[in-house]
Formats: structure tokens, C-alpha cells, sequence
């Protein structure tokens, strides 16, 4: 049987079965035996035996008929058979289908072409970002070799040929580098100039850090968030020669997506999509696409980076996450008047007959002059920085009400 095919199990008849058994079986069976055993129970027109190579103790048979198939089926399924020291045989009727029909069959992958509507959040995919000339020659500069006819860029000590220009990158470590810059090839000119355009459409992004990675049919990449240790918020992926199901996975809310990274197509990851998300291409020869099949061939993706520089990490990650969630929380609040406060001043200092005028320090909006005033009290904002520079401004306080001190 071609490799392009397969066989299947069949719910009806055919001239195909497949033949297994236990293991302890195997020493008892061989083709001459299965074909001995066969040809033992008047079936004459057995055309090929074929042990599986995917599933062990496994063979395939081919009959010249259907009624033959079926006449063997009856007689041996699932009984006692002497001719094999009285062990049991399984025998199912089973199709032969081509590779991608079985794929496009099996595939339980949701997964479209249409990449618009992505569904994440910082996610971002640039169709044809570049033209097949410009591929083209970006993959001749990869694939240079010296005199002696050895690539200049790939290296090979991944199981895939990996290609690193600025800085490296450290798979053991899964950090960057800092002192590889010297040994490390510059960008080449025709890579430099797709790095500069990518800078154009992305904001506060300075490409240091490029990596090639060279994906053969069946390579690919397990699920991984680019290190927030040594990179920024921006990953870019440049997809070259062939397309792929890349898909992105939020392991904390069980959510995945897949889209089909289309030759010379840009992918953008920043926000969720880069810090929450896992990203991976599964390892298969082909891809099932809108319900199609795409068989892959040789792929290279360019990948752009920022490094961080020493000190920004925790700023970067930490902090300026934060005040992106807090911000909207915080100009809400800098105009609510939280109620503690507001009976404070209306039950304590609006009634006392020693203070007359409030000081709010740390006034932020001074939300509160309203309150004071309805209770006939003068409403004063004074800064920190003032009361320490100058103690002898600050007012007795045996006849302020303060309040929201913050220092």
C-alpha cells in the first residue's frame, strides 16, 4: 500500500480487514501463516498482506472479494483458531482512504483561514505583509553558504535548524544571551529592512533580537510563552514558504484558538496574547484548514524581539500591568464621595463648635468641598511637601478638621 494511504475501520463490508491480535500471539504469526490460515478455509484469492507499521501486533489483508472477506470474518473472528495454538484473532472490515481524507476526517481542529476576527485579546494578524519576491529573497540570505559550503546563518543543535542574529538565545537557560552580541551575526540588510516596517506599525517596539527556525513536515513547537524575563510585551512572527495551524491556548480559563499563519502573513502578540496565552504549532505533515487539506513543506518563521534592558523587567511586567488595570478603577474613585468621610464631616466636624475650617491633605480632586461647605466650613487643600518644607505655615490643629491624610 502507498504511504498516501490509509485504512479505517468500515461499518460495512469490504475487500480489506484488519487482522490483530494478542501479544502473546505474535511468535505465532507471520504472513505465511495468516495466508496458510486463510487459504486453509477455501479462500484462494488473497492479493496482499501488509503488517502495520503504526499499530503493533496488526496486519492487513486485501481480497480479490468482498464475499471472500467476508467468508474469512465469519469463519475467524473473534474464535478459538487451532491453526494459531488456539488463540483468538480479531478480525474488522476497514477502508482504504488517502492520508488527507483521513486528516480532514479526523480533524478536530476549529480552525479558519479568516484570521480577522481572532477572538484575543492583543492579538494581531497582518496578512501578506510582505511580497513573494521580497520571501524569496529573505530565504536566499537565510540559506547563504561560505567557501566550503557551509551555512552561514543555520545552526543545528536543536532537532530543528535554528538561526539567531544580534544576540542568542539560550534553550538550556531559556534567557538571552547578554554577552553573545560578539559572537553573534549581525541582521543582514534585506531582514534589517522588514524589521524597520514592523517597527512602524507597532508602538514603543525596537527590534534587537531576531530568531530563524527552519520547520520541516512533522516539526514543530511546543506550547511556550516567549520569556518575560528577557523579552518585552511585543513578539513578532514573520511566516515564510509554507503556512501552519498556529493556535494559542489560556491554560487558567481552558480557552484555545487556532489560525492558519499564512505564508508571508504577520502574527502579533501583545497584551493577553502575549503574557497569557501559550502558543504552539502541533507537529504534522499537514494541516486541515476550512475544511481542506494543506499539506506543509519546508517553513521558516522570522521571529522579532525587544530585549529588556537590566531594571525594566519588574517595571515592565509588574508595575505598568497594574496601573492598565487600575486606571479605570481610579478615575471612577477620584470622583466618588465614599460615605465614611461624608458622615465625618457632617456628624463630627459640622457640629463642633472649636473647628471651622478643614484641611484636606492629600486632597486628589478635592471631591469634598461641597460636603464642607453645606456645613458652613472653609475647605483647605495643603500638599505634604508644603507642611514638611514649612511647619510653621501649618495651621493649629487643635482647630482644623483634617482629613485624607496621605503621605
Amino acid at each position: 500500500m502507498s504511504s498516501n494511504y490509509e485504512f479505517v475501520i468500515s461499518s460495512e463490508p469490504t475487500s480489506y480487514l484488519q487482522v490483530s491480535w494478542y501479544k502473546n500471539t505474535s511468535k505465532y504469526v507471520s504472513k505465511k501463516s495468516l495466508l496458510d490460515l486463510i487459504e486453509s478455509k477455501g479462500v484462494k484469492d488473497v492479493v496482499k498482506i501488509r503488517f502495520s507499521v503504526k499499530k503493533k501486533r496488526t496486519a492487513f489483508v486485501t481480497f480479490g472479494s468482498i464475499e471472500s472477506s467476508q467468508k474469512i470474518r465469519d469463519l475467524l473472528n473473534r474464535k478459538i483458531c487451532h491453526e494459531m495454538r488456539s488463540k483468538v484473532l480479531t478480525l474488522d472490515y476497514v477502508e482504504k482512504i488517502r492520508y488527507e481524507e483521513k486528516l480532514v476526517r479526523d480533524s478536530k481542529i476549529e480552525c479558519t483561514s479568516k484570521t480577522a476576527d481572532t477572538e484575543i485579546e492583543g492579538l494581531i494578524v497582518v496578512k501578506d505583509f510582505i511580497s513573494s519576491k521580497e520571501e524569496a529573497e529573505l530565504l536566499r540570505v537565510l540559506d547563504q553558504k561560505n567557501d566550503k559550503d557551509i551555512a552561514l546563518y543555520w545552526r543545528t543543535h536543536l532537532s530543528r535548524r535554528v538561526a539567531h542574529f544580534q544576540f542568542s538565545f539560550d534553550y538550556e537557560t531559556t534567557e538571552i544571551d547578554r554577552d553573545s552580541r560578539d559572537r553573534t551575526p549581525d541582521v543582514p540588510e534585506e531582514i534589517q529592512a522588514i524589521a524597520k516596517r514592523i517597527e512602524k506599525i507597532t508602538k514603543n517596539f525596537s527590534i534587537d533580537q531576531i530568531t530563524a527556525n527552519e520547520y520541516l513536515p512533522s516539526q514543530g513547537i511546543a506550547p511556550h510563552i516567549d520569556t518575560t524575563r528577557s523579552f518585552t510585551g511585543i513578539i513578532v512572527s514573520l511566516c515564510l514558504s509554507s503556512g501552519c495551524v498556529f493556535t494559542l491556548r489560556n491554560v487558567k480559563l481552558g480557552k484555545h484558538k487556532s489560525i492558519y499563519h499564512h505564508p508571508r502573513s504577520l502574527i502579533i502578540m501583545t497584551g493577553p496574547a502575549r503574557f497569557d496565552y501559550q502558543h504552539y504549532i502541533a507537529p504534522r505533515k499537514a494541516d486541515v484548514v476550512d475544511g481542506k487539506y494543506i499539506a506543509r513543506s519546508r517553513r521558516v518563521s522570522l521571529t522579532f524581539r525587544q530585549i529588556l534592558q537590566p531594571g525594566v523587567e519588574m517595571e515592565s511586567k509588574h508595575v505598568d500591568a497594574f496601573y492598565e488595570v487600575a486606571a479605570h478603577h481610579f478615575a471612577k474613585t477620584r470622583t466618588y464621595l465614599w460615605p465614611e468621610v461624608k458622615q465625618y464631616i457632617r456628624d463630627v466636624l459640622g457640629k463642633s463648635d472649636n473647628v471651622t475650617t478643614v484641611l484636606d491633605v492629600g486632597c486628589g480632586s478635592g471631591r469634598y468641598v461641597d460636603c464642607c461647605v453645606r456645613e458652613g466650613l472653609a475647605y483647605v487643600v495643603f500638599s505634604i511637601r508644603l507642611i514638611f518644607e514649612y511647619p510653621s505655615h501649618t495651621p493649629n490643629t487643635d482647630t482644623w478638621g483634617v482629613i485624607g491624610v496621605v503621605i
